[in-house]
């Protein structure tokens, strides 16, 4: 009987998990022992993984992969096959580089600097919040009856590094959690369940 949908794992997510479990260097031929993907799959997504920086390559015969320490990360990295990072991938990454450049910012701010849009600004925001990661340092307030409120202002708790926080879903033990990776210190935050704070003036 076939999984539902959202039990479904990729190919790449089997093929990252055997590789996360590995205790050293794997041929395509041992991850393909490991994790069942077709060979020329894991070919495929290895060198992917390779020429963004993420997997490092070690001997030659046989030429065997292994994870870079910095990308450990609980859910399979998605790039392209140039490894170039995906369009929502660069529009987090803008986005962290910008707060980290402002200090000081609001949703339209981070919008313009990061030139990604508001609903994208407004989700990242929201899960950095709840991740704790942001604090609000100035709560929206209203100018009065019919003229309008100002929008919240964020800064960092503290700056934790260059590499950006993202959110990830996994499943443990059949149970799926929603968590916020912060790859700088390698640190997984559980944020589903959590109530996200109202920081939206036109909400």
């Amino acid at each position: 009987m076939p999984l539902p949908p959202a039990a479904r794992v990729t190919a790449a997510d089997a093929l990252w998990a055997a590789l996360l479990r590995a205790p050293e260097p794997l041929s395509v031929g041992e991850l393909h022992d490991a994790c069942r993907v077709l060979p020329a799959t894991i070919h495929s997504r290895l060198w992917a993984w390779r020429r963004a920086g993420i997997v490092q390559t070690v001997g030659d015969n046989p030429l065997t992969f292994t994870l870079d320490d910095q990308h450990r990360t609980p859910r399979a990295p998605r790039v392209r096959h140039d490894g170039s990072p995906t369009t929502l991938r660069l529009g987090r990454e803008r986005m962290w580089r910008a707060i980290r450049i402002l200090r000081s910012f609001d949703i339209p701010t981070l919008e313009f600097t990061a030139e990604v849009s508001r609903a994208s600004a407004k989700t990242y925001v929201n899960a950095l919040l709840r991740a704790g990661l942001l604090r609000t340092s100035i709560a929206p307030h209203s100018h009065g009856i019919g003229r309008g409120r100002d929008w919240a202002t964020y800064s960092l708790r503290d700056d934790r590094g260059p590499q950006t926080p993202r959110v990830q879903i996994t499943r443990e033990d059949g149970v799926r959690r929603t968590i916020l990776f912060d790859p700088n210190r390698g640190e997984s935050i559980g944020i589903a369940g959590r109530a996200a704070p109202f920081f939206d003036p036109e909400g």
